[in-house]
Parts: structure tokens; C-alpha cells; sequence
């Protein structure tokens, strides 16, 4: 408790004493302040980071420019008495120009009001074609994915709508990485859901986001966990006074069905939204493995052909709540809960050679996951002045059940994998697998000028885990199973994470910076039951934040820097073995330390015409890298463990651009160039590789006036390494076709995904006495149709004044 408090008033000493809210104010005591707030036509959404510049009437001259802010508010001070011309453009949307804009002597607040902006459109002859958003906006702390604009997201998920993104990777085992890094944090608007990771993104329906936000180097607000970033998933929402419906029904081939309905009703001051979906998808994927071990006596080759089915059945509901008493008081429920099934087989064909036998086998592997989750969360929200100053308390809880089993048979045959003898070697494990989280946090924001914010904040999370994990084989001469103490053990994790938070932004010079200070005090106890230890792990650790942006004309520069933390979980601390087999075993290592991250980025862009370019480059530096290594013993049997085996750090860019050739025509193109490298050492083996990776996106998107729209991607990866692993190159290609009918009230979606045999990966892993090979070769291609249905979906009923509405005062 005393280093907790110690935390919590370290940070808010440190943090005020940046604040010196009197000293902008008499810079220039004559000069006049212009503000006013930019949004969107339709529906009313603040257009953040829209552009803003000021010229003199006269001749044109550039004055001053800034860009909106996350409510769409702009300021530009220091402004001398003139007449003035002030433009306003944001991507898709037709320029505005305010072309009276006056300013008089005395240093006043010429107030704007609010500016709508309407979606720009292009038109032809024969076709009349609306402009979108782009696929991808930039903005000061974040990448903004518009899955709206992605036809081949239709019917998936989260992670089919990611898998396109150049700077994120899924691996072979639909595992996702994010610039290289598998540990990641998921949030759902803004608050973490009932899983993480990759399984998170698993379980969320495409068809129910709006955009999902990249946050690579978050502030000092946010978690320090999750060395790669944020990945926050922002869901549908409608505007006030509205009801609303989208119900999406689709079908895929070979046994890829799915469904969801969101439904809104908006009455003012209390928005109700329920919603379900439900999702029964069947995967197929094909392996060639090749291993070679070298023993004392020989080597042992080992040929398998791995046939693998993955079916994957989840239902989820969700209810939610809001409620505004006043423009003071406002409070929100929200809970939702799902079941889901992961059955999977593996069937194996071995040929094991070794110096002392010529080995057939045909292997049985089942998998049955059965989880259960439910998760509720509140906020309450204090506004004693609207606008300038909120106190937000926030509370969630999710409970996730994990029953597993396992069933594998190992049958020995003939050459040609038939006739297999009876009695097979025959192995059960089945755990239980509970999970409890819990967080409370308090947060509170001071807006001492449109651009002046402090904000601080308190939290609290708590985890538990408990794993009870029972292995047995079955005995042929007893006919009954017998426990196997290899593999059977239980264990219990609690974690206690508690964080003060404060950051403080403002502008100078024409600069806006943000600075950030967040404390976070660990407590981790791992208590193995069956081995009779406990290991303990506390720390304090302080991670700052720093972003700066500069607008010069229309063009934009921002950098930043952050501080980050990968901590280990539960299943890489558990020093049991969780899978063993005559080839292979894993286990954990309860010694791992965290990894640190310091990242670095510096990004630009500008329009240049009717084309949008951003240029984002980044460097990463870590120490304490958790790797999982693989060694074989004096028998050949492959041990696989983690540990901090190595140092990283990676360079890179990535350039983005939006561009319309043709008025039916967008090209989205996108590069990443970045250079990795690793030093360390692997079981007493010195470890140093580097390598020159870069992944390549191009997106052609042709819009027509029968309401069709064709989109076609393309996408390269090229070779990535790891320590002992090497992934060669890899291309997917998809195209979508999407058909709007009856004024966009119903959509049907074609979708063919990963059209050639390209999509293939093929890794190949060394190390001192091993040489492995894998190909592995997806379901291809995969061809999905679905309907959507909107009622009055994001189509606002217009009220009385809501056009463009632009006062200029003194």
C-alpha cells in the first residue's frame, strides 16, 4: 500500500508541475483567439483531425493552421486583427471555405459555430460515384482501419478484417502479430473485452465494427502491456433520436455458416442496444513436416503428413444502456455473454527412421475446448462543467470457464498406413480452466483552454487463473485408464496490477505536445500445487509517454515515444510440461522476466491533390525478449521451453496513399520496409541474426452506378526470421464483389479469399543437433456469400437547422 501511494502522488506532483495555464494567456494579449467545430453532415460525428488553415484575404498569404481535435473543436490563436479566408478539408469529404472571416482590434474570440461537412462526390456521364473514407486514416496517436470500406471482412471477423493490414502478420495457426509482436492489447471501445490476444479478435464480428484503431505507441493513459500496442475495436453506434437494425446471414464453402442482428433504439437521453450473433465455421489446413535429429548413434528422420480440420461454433448476446439525467450525470450498463466450441482432429501418417528401427504409425490427435464467459461493465460519468472538466468512474468483471480435453491414438501400421494393429497407445487429458478479472478505475480530465487538457487517473486490475489438468493412459491388460504424473498437475495464478496515470497536453509555437507519466506496481504469485512451489514476482516499473505534432501549411509532422511492457503469462510460467509426446514435449519457465520496450516513431502526411499520403517510421529497441526455443535430447525427442533469450530492436517505414485514377476507381497501396535483428544466446549457442523484411499492400476498389462495387487485394509477405525459425515468403490474393439493392436497405457480398496456392507457408527451424521443415498449406481458396439487411441503419432522420451552420462573430 505505501508503495502505491507513493506511486500515485509521484505521478500527480509530476505532472502538475508542467502546467502553467497563465503564461499562454498574456503572450499576446491583443491578439485574437478564431475557434469553431468541425463535423460530420450526416451524422453529426466530430470529424477529428480535420485540416485547418488561415489566410489573409488580400493576397492569400498562410497565416496559421491547426486540426480538429477528438470532438471535432479547432483553435488557432495569436491571430492580429484582418480579414481572413479559412479553409477546412478532410479526406472524402468536399472542401469548405469560409471566405469572410474578420477579426477585430482588441484581442477577441471570433467563435465559428459548427461547420458540416458533407461526403464529396464525383460524377460522369454514365456514373455517379459517392467518395468513401479511406480504408485507412492517420491520425496523431493511431492508425483508423474503416472496416466499412473492407469487402472482404464481410461475414468474418476481427482477424479476417486485420489480416490484410501490411503491418500486421498471421501466421500459419491463425496466430496474429502486429509489427512482429505477438503481445498486443485488445480493447472494445475503448474498455478489455472477455479474451485477449489473438483469440480476442477471433470471436468479434467483422460486420459489427466501425473502425478498429492501431495505437503503436499509446500515451501514458493507456496500459503499459502489450509491447506491440493497442488494438482497440471500435463498434457501430447510432445517433441520437433514431431506432435502428442490421441483421447479416451468410454462407461459405465447405461448412462456413454465420449470422448477426444489432439492433439500436436512441431516444435522447437513453440509448438502448442489444445484439447477437452466432458463427459455425469449419477450416481445413494440410502439413508436410520434415525432421532430421542427430544422436550419439545416428540420425532420426522423421516424415509426417498432418491432416488437420478446425471447427469453430460461438453464440454471444449482448445488452447495453445509457442513460443521461442531466448534462452533468450520465451512466451506462453494459453485459454480454456467449458460449463457444472448438472441436478440432489431427490425424497423422508418421515414417520414423532411427538407427535401430523403421517405424509406421497413423496418430489420432482430438481436441474439444468448451468455454463459457460473461462480462459486465459500468461507467458513470460527472461533468461539473460540460466540456471542461469530467470525473469518470469505471467497473468491469468476466468470468471465462475453460473445460478441455484431449484424446490422442497412436496406431502402428504397415507402409502404407493401413492395416493398424489393435490395442493402440492411447493418451487423455482433460483440465479445467477458470478465469476471473476484475477492474476499477477512476479518471478525471481538466480543460483549461481548447487545447490545454490535463488528465489523471487511478486503476486497479485484478486477475486469478486456476488450471487443474489431469492426464491419463490407458492400460490394455487392466482395460481401464491409469493416471499419467508426466503431465498431470494443478496451479493457481493471481495477479494484481494497480497504475496511477497523468498526462498534459497543450500547444507552443504553434507545436502541440502531449506529455504522460503512468506508474504500475505488479504483484504475480504462481502457486504449483503438484510441485509444492510458489514463485513470486513484484516490481514497480514508471513508463513514460511523449508525442509532439506540428502543422506546417497542409502539411503535418508528428513524432513520439513510449515505454512498454510484455509481462508472461500463465501458460509460459508454468514450469509443468502442458504437451508431451515420443517426439515432442513443452513446457513453461517460471524464471522468465518481463520485457521492455522503448518505441519510437516520426510520421507524415499530406494531401497532395486528390491524393492522400502518410509516411510513418518507427524504431523499437527491447531487452529481456521472451522466445520459445527447441533442443533435442540424447534420444531425439525435441524439448521445446522459453526463456529472455535475446535483445531485439527493428527499424522500418511505412508509406500509405489513397488515390483516384479514374472517377469509378480507388488504389490503396501500402508498403512496409523495416530491418530486425536479434542477439543473445540459446542453451550456451551464440545467437546473432538480422534480416530485411517488408509486406506489401494494394487494394483497387471500383464503385459503379448500378450499386456495385468490385474490390480486388493483393498482398506479400516476405521472409521473416526468428530465433532457430525461418518463414519464406508468402502472397494472398482475395476479391470481393458487393451488390446494394433497393436504396442500400439489402447488400449481397460475394467473397473469394487466398485464390492461389501462394498462401502457403513454408518454415524451416535449426539448431545444434536438429534440422526441421514445414509446409503448410490452408484451406484455399475460400469463397463466402452474404446478405445484409440495414433498417435505417446510420441513415439519421434530418431535424429542423441541421444543415451547414456557420456564424461568424465577434
Amino acid at each position: 500500500m505505501k508503495s502505491l501511494v507513493l506511486v500515485v502522488g509521484s505521478v500527480l506532483l509530476l505532472l502538475l508541475s508542467f502546467h502553467h495555464p497563465a503564461a499562454a494567456a498574456t503572450d499576446n494579449a491583443k491578439a485574437s483567439i478564431i475557434k469553431g467545430t468541425v463535423i460530420d453532415a450526416g451524422s453529426r460525428a466530430p470529424l477529428m483531425y480535420a485540416n485547418i488553415v488561415l489566410r489573409k484575404k488580400s493576397d492569400s498569404s498562410f497565416v496559421s493552421s491547426t486540426y480538429a481535435g477528438e470532438t471535432g473543436e479547432f483553435l488557432l490563436s495569436g491571430v492580429p486583427a484582418g480579414e481572413y479566408v479559412l479553409t477546412i478539408s478532410y479526406v472524402g469529404y468536399t472542401r469548405q471555405q469560409l471566405p469572410d472571416v474578420r477579426v477585430a482590434e482588441g484581442g477577441k474570440v471570433v467563435d465559428l459555430g459548427t461547420v458540416a461537412m458533407r461526403e464529396s462526390a464525383v460524377e460522369s456521364k454514365e456514373v455517379t460515384v459517392e467518395a468513401e473514407r479511406a480504408p485507412e486514416e492517420f491520425r496523431l496517436d493511431k492508425k483508423v482501419i474503416n472496416i466499412s470500406q473492407s469487402l472482404h471482412a464481410r461475414g468474418g471477423s476481427a482477424m479476417d478484417a486485420l489480416r490484410e493490414q501490411p503491418s500486421v502478420r498471421v501466421d500459419e495457426n491463425d496466430n496474429l502479430t502486429l509489427r512482429g509482436s505477438s503481445n498486443f492489447t485488445v480493447l472494445i471501445n475503448g474498455r478489455p473485452g472477455a479474451f485477449q490476444g489473438s483469440d480476442a479478435l477471433r470471436q468479434i464480428p467483422a460486420n459489427m465494427i466501425e473502425s478498429i484503431e492501431l495505437m503503436t505507441n499509446p500515451s501514458a493513459k493507456y496500459e503499459a502491456e502489450g509491447s506491440a500496442g493497442i488494438i482497440n475495436i471500435i463498434l457501430k453506434k447510432e445517433q441520437r433520436y433514431s431506432s435502428s437494425a442490421i441483421v447479416n446471414i451468410g454462407a461459405g464453402t465447405r461448412d462456413k455458416y454465420n449470422t448477426d442482428a444489432t439492433m439500436t433504439m436512441n431516444m435522447g437521453s437513453t440509448t438502448l442496444t442489444a445484439g447477437g450473433d452466432y458463427r459455425d465455421v469449419t477450416y481445413h489446413q494440410v502439413q508436410d513436416v520434415n525432421r532430421v535429429t542427430f544422436i550419439p548413434d545416428g540420425r532420426i528422420v522423421n516424415n509426417t503428413d498432418l491432416r488437420r480440420r478446425d471447427i469453430r461454433e460461438q453464440y454471444s448476446l449482448r445488452l447495453g444502456i445509457e442513460h443521461g439525467f442531466s448534462e452533468e450525470h450520465t451512466v451506462s450498463l453494459n453485459g454480454s455473454g456467449g458460449h463457444i466450441t472448438l472441436p478440432r482432429l489431427f490425424t497423422f501418417d508418421v515414417h520414423n527412421t532411427d538407427p535401430f528401427q523403421d517405424l509406421y504409425q497413423h496418430i489420432e490427435n482430438s481436441f474439444d475446448l468448451d468455454a463459457v464467459y460473461y462480462t459486465a461493465s459500468s461507467a458513470y460519468v460527472y461533468k461539473p462543467v460540460p466540456g471542461a472538466r469530467e470525473l469518470t468512474l469505471e467497473g468491469s468483471y468476466t468470468h471465462v470457464t475453460l473445460p478441455y480435453s484431449q484424446m490422442t491414438r497412436e496406431f502402428t501400421t504397415d507402409a502404407n498406413f493401413m492395416n493398424m494393429q489393435p490395442d493402440p497407445y492411447s493418451v487423455r487429458m482433460e483440465s479445467d480452466v477458470q478465469r476471473f478479472e476484475a477492474r476499477l478505475k477512476l479518471g478525471y480530465m481538466h480543460k483549461f483552454s481548447d487545447v490545454s487538457t490535463f488528465e489523471s487517473g487511478l486503476q486497479s486490475d485484478v486477475s486469478s487463473r486456476s488450471y487443474d489438468v489431469e492426464n491419463s493412459i490407458y492400460d490394455w491388460t487392466q482395460q481401464q485408464w491409469t493416471i499419467d504424473p508426466v503431465l498431470t498437475n494443478t496451479f493457481d495464478m493471481d495477479n494484481y496490477v494497480h497504475a496511477a496515470y497523468g498526462t498534459y497536453s497543450n500547444a507552443l509555437f504553434d507545436t502541440h505536445f502531449q506529455v504522460g507519466l503512468r506508474a504500475e506496481y505488479m504483484d504475480r504469485l504462481l502457486e504449483q500445487k503438484t510441485m509444492e512451489e510458489d514463485y513470486r514476482y513484484d516490481k514497480l516499473d514508471w513508463f513514460p509517454s511523449v508525442s509532439v505534432s506540428r502543422k506546417f501549411g497542409e502539411h503535418q509532422l508528428q513524432a513520439s515515444y513510449s515505454r512498454r511492457v510484455n509481462r508472461p503469462n500463465e501458460n509460459l510460467l508454468n514450469p509443468f510440461p502442458f504437451y508431451s509426446d515420443r517426439w515432442l514435449s513443452s513446457a513453461g519457465n517460471p524464471k522468465l522476466l518481463p520485457e521492455y520496450i522503448n518505441s519510437f516513431e516520426l510520421n507524415y502526411q499530406k494531401m497532395f491533390g486528390g491524393v492522400f499520403v502518410s509516411v510513418q517510421t518507427y524504431a523499437r529497441t527491447s531487452v529481456n525478449g521472451m522466445w520459445q526455443s527447441q533442443v533435442a535430447d540424447s534420444a531425439g525427442k525435441m524439448i521445446q521451453t522459453f526463456g529472455n533469450f535475446a535483445e531485439n530492436g527493428s527499424i522500418g517505414t511505412e508509406v500509405s496513399a489513397s488515390l483516384r485514377p479514374l472517377s469509378w476507381l480507388r488504389l490503396d497501396p501500402n508498403v512496409n520496409l523495416f530491418h530486425y535483428s536479434l542477439s543473445g544466446d540459446v542453451f550456451g549457442r551464440k545467437l546473432e541474426q538480422s534480416a530485411f523484411t517488408w509486406t506489401a499492400r494494394l487494394s483497387a476498389t471500383g464503385t459503379f452506378a448500378t450499386g456495385t462495387r468490385v474490390q480486388l487485394t493483393g498482398m506479400y509477405l516476405s521472409r521473416q526470421i526468428n530465433p532457430q525459425t525461418e518463414t519464406k515468403p508468402l502472397f494472398f490474393l482475395s476479391v470481393s464483389a458487393r451488390q446494394d439493392l433497393f436504396d442500400r436497405v439489402l447488400s449481397l457480398t460475394l467473397q473469394a479469399q487466398n485464390l492461389l496456392t501462394t498462401a502457403y507457408y513454408t518454415i524451416n527451424a535449426s539448431g545444434s543437433n536438429f534440422a526441421n521443415s514445414f509446409v503448410i498449406k490452408p484451406e484455399v481458396p475460400v469463397v463466402n456469400l452474404s446478405l445484409s439487411w440495414n433498417f435505417n441503419n446510420y441513415k439519421r432522420r434530418e431535424r429542423p437547422n441541421e444543415g451547414v451552420d456557420v456564424n461568424v462573430g465577434m
